[in-house]
């Protein structure tokens, strides 16, 4: 479906479709790819792109560091304009400017919920990939 990640610059990017299970090359979360994209005209999301899956090249994972991510913390907080204090400040700027991607730290957990997915779940999920990389 979609990936979020970086440009270069530290801007955010929303590639779609991204049908992960069905890639010939499969890349890693902190890995820099390659890839022709377009702006995604019927999405008014500023970040939101379209990608060309066949064209996928994976390129450098960026390893963590002594001090836990610091290299990909600095990939990822290069833009300090997609931080956010909190989630209403995130929800203002969607409301503003159309924003959809921002990193907002929490300031508690309250819980997590895991739960399985039966398998007809399953099963819509591959066709609706099969059927967004047709299009």
């Amino acid at each position: 479906m979609c990936t979020a990640g970086v440009w270069e610059d530290g801007s955010p990017v929303r590639l779609y479709p991204i049908p992960y299970r069905y890639l010939d090359q499969q890349f890693h979360k902190y890995q820099w790819i390659t890839a022709e994209v377009a702006k995604n005209s019927a999405d008014p999301r500023p970040e939101s792109y379209k990608v060309d899956c066949e064209s996928i090249e994976c390129g450098e994972i960026v390893p963590t560091s002594k001090d836990e991510w610091g290299k990909r913390a600095d990939i990822v907080f290069r833009k300090r304009d997609w931080q956010f204090e909190t989630v209403d400040a995130l929800l203002e700027a969607q409301s503003n400017v159309g924003t959809s991607l921002g990193v907002v730290t929490p300031n508690r957990i309250t819980g997590i919920t895991i739960t399985n997915r039966g398998e007809e779940e399953v099963k819509s999920f591959k066709e609706k990939c099969r059927n967004c990389v047709a299009r």
